[in-house]
C-alpha cells in the first residue's frame, strides 16, 4: 500500500488538529484520515507533555497497520486506510523511530500567549475545569515542557505554518499532499 504519512506537530493549542480537520475537510474522508498521538497516552501518569507519556510500540504497531492498508482502532475511534494519513500531535516529533516512517513533517507554530490563551478557553469552557488550576498545571507542566520537548523538534520540520486557521494554507498543502500521495502510489 502506498500511504503518504504526514507528521503535524507544534505546541499544545497551537492549531494541530484544527489544521487536520481543514485539510481533511478541503481534501476528503475519502482520501485523508487522521490519527491523534493522544490516543496512545499511559494515562495515569503524571503528565501527558513528555516523551514517557506516549505509547511508542503501540503506535508503531498501528502505524504499520495503516501502512499495510489495515483500519485501525484505538479508544472507539477508527481510522480506516487512506492515500494520505495525517498524524497530530505535540510530541510526535520526539520519537526517531515514528519521524523515520514520515513522508512529510509539519510544525504548527503559534506565539505563546495565543496557546495559552486557546488552551485556557478550551479547557475552562469546553472541559469544565478551574481557571486557576488550568493556569498552574499550564506553568508547572506545559510551559516547561513545550520549551524541553516540543521546540526543539521544530528544527525537523519541512514546512513551519503559523497556526491561524487561514483557508489559504489549507489550500496550498492539500494541492501539495495531493500530488505527494499520486506521485508515491506511482
Amino acid at each position: 500500500m502506498n500511504t503518504l504519512l504526514v507528521g503535524i506537530a507544534g505546541g499544545s493549542s497551537s492549531g494541530k488538529t484544527t489544521f487536520c480537520r481543514a485539510l481533511q475537510d478541503h481534501l476528503g474522508s475519502d482520501k485523508v484520515a487522521v490519527m491523534g498521538s493522544d490516543w496512545y497516552m499511559n494515562h495515569g501518569g503524571p503528565t501527558h507533555n513528555r516523551p514517557d507519556a506516549v505509547n511508542e510500540e503501540e503506535f508503531l504497531l498501528d502505524l504499520d497497520l495503516l501502512l499495510k492498508g489495515k483500519s485501525i482502532s484505538r479508544r472507539n475511534r477508527t481510522v480506516e486506510h487512506r492515500s494520505i494519513v495525517l498524524i497530530e500531535g505535540h510530541l510526535i516529533f520526539c520519537f526517531p523511530r515514528i519521524v523515520e516512517k514520515l513522508d512529510l513533517k509539519i510544525f504548527i507554530d503559534m506565539d505563546p500567549e495565543e496557546r495559552l490563551l486557546r488552551r485556557i478557553s478550551r479547557n475552562t469552557l469546553e472541559a469544565g475545569m478551574d481557571l486557576k488550576g488550568v493556569i498552574d498545571w499550564y506553568r508547572k507542566d506545559v510551559q516547561t515542557n513545550y520549551w524541553k520537548f516540543i521546540e526543539p523538534t521544530k528544527k525537523m520540520a519541512d514546512f513551519i505554518i503559523w497556526g491561524d486557521g487561514d483557508p489559504k494554507k489549507v489550500e496550498l498543502l492539500g494541492a501539495f499532499l495531493e500530488k505527494l500521495a499520486v506521485e508515491k502510489a506511482k
